[in-house]
């Protein structure tokens, strides 16, 4: 008896040590039907995925624990439609128009590289780059272009998925946030104080003012909301397709003011704003680490 009571602790104190000691497999990819899992006493649950196509946590390795199948990076192709480009018409044209929107002109692909990370089997976590420019137009001179708005910078989101046929179909639904720097590029012939373009060709092209003052538009920042849905298919191992449409609601605070060269002195015309509400359908192939 004596001699077996030491035995039956070492055995009860090894135990423990040795289930933790042997790698926990999680897989991120789940399959349809399936559910956590729990295997002996003393190791943590683990998501059963259709086998080694991308554990979740575990390995012997920083890749395999933090990297593989949880970090993606990509290009999306994006083709943005403005909701509602317009603005009230200036029927006695005694002001500077400000605010109209070329849809026409917002209908543009727009390429931008974004990454992802996977936190847990239903959340991801993107970085992107988002950017619009859309040309604007005067009311006052029949539609005639004189310039260009843009809205640019970082847009940050979570997806909530749900994964399907052993992962490799997750839709998703995402929610986030852009923080957009504001732009304006005037038209030559609007900047230098000419009435149209046929006038500044008239006077050479230019760039010389007509007039004692610059005209000058200022787009400032603005954040705006971003929500949509779409669904991701991985094929393969290391490779993703993803399909989504996106709405952003962002409303940009806008100046008209003249420039006086020499002097300094600027003197604020109008101010307005331009409607950058959009959505925008989204195609992106990704690289699953």
């Amino acid at each position: 008896m004596k001699k077996f009571l030491p035995l039956s602790l070492a055995v009860l104190l090894a135990a423990p040590l040795s289930a933790r000691s042997a790698p926990v497999r999680y897989s991120y990819l789940s399959g349809a039907g399936e559910g956590w899992s729990y295997a002996a006493k003393g190791e943590r649950p683990r998501w059963e995925g259709f086998g080694d196509f991308a554990e979740f946590y575990g390995g012997d390795s920083f890749y395999d624990c933090v990297l593989r199948g949880k970090l993606a990076g990509g290009l999306a192709l994006a083709f943005p439609v403005l909701d509602d480009p317009s603005r009230p018409v200036d029927l006695t044209q005694e002001h500077t128009f400000l605010g109209n929107l070329v849809d026409e002109e917002a209908r543009r692909m727009n390429v931008y590289p974004f990454v992802e990370y996977t936190v847990c089997p239903f959340l991801r976590l993107a970085l992107s780059y988002y950017r619009i420019a859309v040309s604007t137009y005067n009311q006052n001179t029949d539609r005639i272009g004189d310039g260009t708005a843009s809205l640019k910078g970082p847009w940050f989101s979570a997806k909530c998925q749900w994964p399907l046929f052993d992962g490799r179909l997750l839709p998703y639904a995402t929610l986030g946030v852009a923080v957009l720097d504001g732009g304006y590029e005037e038209a030559a012939w609007w900047h230098y104080g000419y009435s149209s373009p046929d006038d500044y060709k008239e006077h050479g092209s230019r760039r010389v003012l007509k007039n004692d003052r610059y005209r000058v538009m200022e787009v400032e920042d603005a954040t705006a909301f971003v929500w949509g849905a779409g669904v991701a298919w991985r094929p393969l191992e290391h490779w993703e397709a993803d399909f989504a449409v996106t709405f952003l609601d962002a409303n940009a605070d806008a100046d008209f003011y003249y420039e006086y060269p020499g002097s300094g002195k600027v003197k604020e015309v109008r101010h307005g704003y331009f409607a950058f509400d959009n959505h925008q359908f989204c195609l992106a192939a990704k690289y699953v680490f």
